[in-house]
């Protein structure tokens, strides 16, 4: 057992780095516990309907053919809002950073024992994100090991692309000059005869998945969100794409401070009867701490 995973983020040395955090209601967390695995969602399936949008901006220099320039940026936005559908995401939560002011003025509000056990700011002690994705506190938040849970999912798919989200007031715009809206242009009529894939055109273009997959407004930013998105280049799938064997990078499980009793006793026993090694623990928000029990 891994002691680290209950660890308070205000002792010394605490890795910020060594995990991830998975919010969801009770029907979906004993879904995840039965099947052993996590299932990435569509991009269209997000609540934030910007999500799936591309947020692209066409030079508009030097057009002489207006007829043309219309054709030819239409068919890149509207090939960029068809193949939305083979975007997936597993979105998760990080320990949130702190500074060094922020840091001692959290430990000069609690008493010397506090910071032993104290838990605010942990990725599974996020208050919003138990109100918005764990049903008002009924629900679970899953543990994960990160690096084990990366390397699963690189076992799994090809072409993947992980970091955490920036927050922005406003969005940034991916700027296409004449030269890229042609190059372009011919790519999405390569892939159209099969002479190329959505995977060829962007794999190397990482302000492109910059500025359409891990920019978020601020609006989002209590969510501390990491995320890590597959390019599926295949229509034919029936649902999302899952990375089997959770166990491997489960470390615990966190249940809201509202969750019945009965559903922690099942959530227990399913663990036990699955032979994860993990420990299950209730949270508990005091006004001035977050403990868990």
């Amino acid at each position: 057992m891994n002691f680290d995973v209950w660890k308070p983020p205000y002792v010394e040395k605490f890795d910020f780095d060594q995990y991830l955090y998975h919010y969801t209601n009770i029907d979906k967390a004993l879904k995840i516990i039965n099947t052993n695995s996590l299932r990435f969602s569509s991009i269209n399936n997000m609540n934030d309907t910007s999500e799936s949008k591309m947020k692209i901006i066409f030079s508009s220099d030097n057009i002489t053919n207006i007829k043309e320039y219309k054709e030819i940026t239409d068919r890149i936005s509207n090939y960029f809002k068809e193949c939305s559908d083979i975007i997936q995401l597993l979105c998760f939560s990080m320990d949130v950073r702190l500074n060094e002011d922020e840091n001692e003025k959290i430990l000069n509000m609690r008493d010397d024992k506090a910071k032993y056990y104290d838990v605010s700011g942990r990725g599974f002690a996020l208050p919003r994100m138990w109100a918005q994705y764990a049903t008002n506190n009924e629900g679970v938040c899953f543990i994960f090991n990160k690096r084990k849970l990366i390397k699963s999912v690189e076992d799994t798919i090809a072409f993947i692309k992980h970091g955490p989200v920036e927050y922005k007031k406003i969005f940034d715009r991916y700027y296409i000059d004449e030269n890229t809206m042609d190059t372009l242009n011919r790519k999405i009529l390569m892939i159209s005869n099969g002479t190329l894939t959505l995977l060829n055109m962007i794999q190397g273009d990482n302000n492109f998945m910059k500025y359409n997959y891990f920019e978020k407004l601020d609006d989002w930013k209590s969510e501390n969100e990491y995320r890590i998105i597959a390019l599926i280049d295949n229509r034919n799938l029936t649902e999302p794409t899952k990375i089997n064997n959770m166990s491997n990078f489960l470390e615990g499980i966190v249940i809201g401070e509202k969750m019945d009793v009965a559903y922690e006793k099942t959530i227990k026993l399913l663990i036990k009867n699955e032979k994860m090694n993990c420990e299950v623990k209730r949270i508990k928000f005091d006004t001035r701490l977050c403990k868990l029990i």
